[in-house]
């Protein structure tokens, strides 16, 4: 008995530890949460880290004193009022001196630290803000431990979707690319490309069959490489007695729209493409499940695919940085390495730029790549100059760039948001007009329209589309916002890619500063050349417009199996761009006759 309370008696005390210990935690993640406590790099770092802490705690503070009163008055009436008042001035108090504190802790923090910055600086080291640390970074390691990170969750979400152990709906797709079905989405391609080279309809013009075998591995890998089609197609199949939906690639028609082959090295895949997909097949996925909502295997995988998918995404930004920081250590390595002359590697920098400039929005891009390179190059060599005097300035330019940046990007979504309202009111008044015409047209009317249902379907969709001068003036402002919204995106990747680059400890910092020279070269004649040549290239309402209708085309032709090379589709666009102004030109001539036929 006496044995049984004292075990009853420990496990009472452990139980009160655990409980004591865990609400310790809780108010540790609490003060932390509250206050910057994380170590600082520097002197600077800790100033920052100090005014943050100190911020919260006024701003807590008056939170406190406000919201206790009120609190306490809806628990417990006036008295309660009062009560929370009391609190709430004790918080007010308590809480900014305690922001004090932590301020200045913080700021003595780095302060004690500027030296081992210093230190690691001169070493080739880089702070890591995950891990609060110095550290020798390592461009190519990073880039292998992402790219088998992105191999690894492809795996686990290829096992949730259609992996080993699981029998699919149909095997069909992976069996024409010769692959399982817990292949990875590396795997799928590699297998697409080398099946997709070998049945080209050109290598093999004699082939009737390669032209259809070709479209079936288009759709096969469509499926395939996009994990939200590709659990849909795992579980349902494709019904043998239907025609397979077209899976229209959003990427498709951004790259007509916004891309260039040419710049691609320099930017990566944009995000507003990589988004624009992800929306438009999760929509699709959508339109397959069930009457109720659900779908089998679904809801118990829809939070874990939720989680993968989102880590995969931002794992993949991480390898497109690293994409973009190999390639400008590539293409900068010959000059760093003196191989070839200054004026040389200048000028091959002036004739890439000039080619950019020839393509689908070249000047935009070029000297939007090269503001952006300029800014971290003379950011990196200004901060190990004339004891970093340089680097602030480059620092103050690139912060007032970046809120320009913001404003333009606020300032068009602003103005989209209002084009689309216009349109909506359009939208909204014709129809409401079609409502009234169909009920002033009394029983007699609705008979006999009820005898012709498509005519009338089609005056209806005819008067509730918005006008075509509405679409025509809302073009140049969605593009406005899309443009706003790449120029960010563009900015953000390759200040991240300069600094994996510029800290790659694989070379002493001399090399490093060189190949910061290298870049801020490439990157003053990249900002020339597109400046200059972006005077002669406004887009118009017409050159937009001619875009789109061939970036449309070519998204359904690809959906369809059918292979559209870059080279073709700017051929297209121009070939669209000379038929509309053939159009006009004849209608102005007509209207001109039609004038002159009435004067008479």
């Amino acid at each position: 008995m006496a044995t049984q309370q004292n075990q009853m008696s420990q496990e009472d005390t452990e139980g009160r530890v655990t409980e004591v210990n865990s609400d310790d935690r809780q108010g540790e993640e609490a003060f932390n949460l509250l206050f910057s406590t994380r170590k600082p790099k520097d002197a600077a770092a800790g100033f920052s880290s100090g005014l943050k802490s100190i911020g919260k705690g006024f701003a807590a503070g008056a939170v406190g004193l406000i919201a206790a009163p009120a609190a306490g008055a809806r628990e417990e009436g006036v008295g309660g009022f009062f009560k929370g008042l009391g609190v709430g001035v004790t918080t007010a108090i308590a809480l900014p001196v305690t922001g004090i504190a932590v301020g200045t802790y913080q700021f003595g923090r780095g302060i004690m630290n500027t030296a081992e910055a210093n230190k690691a600086q001169r070493e080739g080291k880089t702070w890591d803000q995950d891990r609060r640390e110095w550290i020798f970074y390592y461009l190519e390691k990073e880039s292998e431990k992402i790219s088998a990170e992105i191999d690894e969750l492809e795996k686990a979400i290829g096992s949730a979707n259609g992996g080993a152990g699981r029998k699919v709906k149909d095997t069909a797709y992976y069996e024409l690319l010769g692959v399982e079905t817990n292949a990875t989405a590396s795997q799928i391609k590699k297998a697409y490309y080398k099946e997709a080279r070998k049945w080209h309809p050109d290598k093999n013009p004699d082939n009737p069959e390669a032209h259809a075998k070709f479209q079936d591995l288009g759709k096969a890998y469509q499926t395939l490489s996009d994990d939200q089609l590709r659990a849909a197609y795992d579980r349902d199949g494709i019904s043998a007695d239907s025609q397979p939906e077209l899976e229209v690639d959003a990427k498709v028609f951004f790259g007509v729209m916004f891309g260039s082959a040419l710049v691609h090295p320099y930017i990566g895949e944009l995000w507003i493409s990589s988004t624009a997909d992800s929306v438009l097949k999760a929509a699709m996925m959508k339109g397959g499940q069930n009457e109720d909502g659900t779908s089998s295997m679904e809801a118990d995988l829809s939070q874990l695919f939720d989680q993968n998918t989102s880590k995969l995404s931002k794992l993949k930004q991480i390898q497109r940085e690293c994409d973009i920081a190999l390639h400008l250590k590539t293409r900068v390595e010959a000059f760093v390495n003196s191989e070839v002359g200054e004026t040389a590697f200048r000028n091959s920098c002036t004739e890439e730029a000039t080619n950019i400039t020839n393509g689908a929005y070249g000047a935009v891009y070029a000297s939007t790549i090269g503001l952006a390179l300029m800014f971290e190059c003379e950011d990196y060599i200004g901060s190990r100059r004339n004891f970093g005097v340089e680097g602030m300035s480059a620092k103050m330019k690139k912060r007032a760039n970046a809120m320009g940046t913001d404003y333009k990007l606020a300032t068009s979504a602003l103005k989209s948001y209002q084009r689309a309202q216009k349109i909506n009111e359009t939208m909204t008044k014709a129809a409401l007009e079609a409502e009234a015409e169909a009920e002033a047209g009394g029983t007699e009317g609705s008979k006999a329209r009820s005898n012709e249902p498509d005519k009338e379907a089609g005056n209806m969709n005819m008067k509730t589309m918005p006008g075509a001068k509405d679409i025509e003036e809302s073009i140049p402002v969605f593009l406005d916002l899309a443009w706003a919204v790449n120029v960010k995106d563009i900015s953000k990747s390759i200040k991240n890619a300069c600094n994996k680059l510029f800290s790659d400890a694989n070379v002493d910092v001399p090399t490093r500063l060189k190949r910061a020279y290298a870049v801020n070269v490439l990157a003053k004649e990249f900002f020339d050349v597109g400046k200059k040549a972006g005077k002669n290239q406004e887009a118009s309402v017409e050159d937009i417009r001619a875009r789109a209708e061939v970036a449309v085309m070519t998204t359904m032709a690809k959906a369809q199996g059918q292979e559209i090379r870059e080279g073709d589709a700017e051929e297209m666009v121009k070939q669209a761009k000379e038929m509309h102004a053939q159009q006009a030109a004849a209608a102005a001539a007509a209207k001109t006759e039609n004038n002159a036929e009435q004067s008479k």
